[in-house]
């Protein structure tokens, strides 16, 4: 009769070895941002990364009107189970940061917050897609 108490134990067990693997991405800070992995275009905003990278991109030249980029790259907030850093995207906005290299060796983070197109049930265009600067300060060291 113990056999039932066995399965609850190991499928704890699977779940734990589960959350300690190494499929959450690496994560790493830019201007104090922490960030996960750096992509070309992340996920969550395709296929609308064009749009996202010519906001962040407004942003950046409204700053630093002489910078000079040399790469950009994007990325999802980033996660750490080590210091209880935890990242859930849900709604209708997504959570991305642009990374620009830039000719003096710099590198910024330009948070946003991006939606795509939005269609009305008889499957028409409401809202075509959309990305506005935010700080996402939940991302932050």
């Amino acid at each position: 009769m113990r056999r039932p108490a066995l399965i609850p134990a190991l499928a704890a067990a699977l779940f734990m070895a589960a959350c300690g693997s190494s499929s959450i991405p690496p994560s790493h800070f830019v201007d104090g941002y922490r960030l996960g992995t750096e992509t070309s275009c992340a996920p969550v905003v395709a296929p609308h990364c064009d749009l996202a990278i010519a906001t962040a991109r407004d942003v950046l030249l409204r700053a630093l009107p002489q910078a000079r980029i040399t790469a950009t790259s994007m990325a999802e907030p980033g996660c750490n189970p080590a210091d209880h850093t935890v990242c859930i995207q849900a709604g209708l906005a997504k959570a991305v940061f642009v990374v620009f290299d830039l000719s003096d060796g710099s590198r910024h983070a330009i948070g946003l917050s991006c939606t795509g197109d939005v269609f009305r049930q008889d499957g028409a265009l409401e809202q075509h897609a959309a990305c506005q600067h935010a700080d996402l300060a939940a991302a932050r060291r």
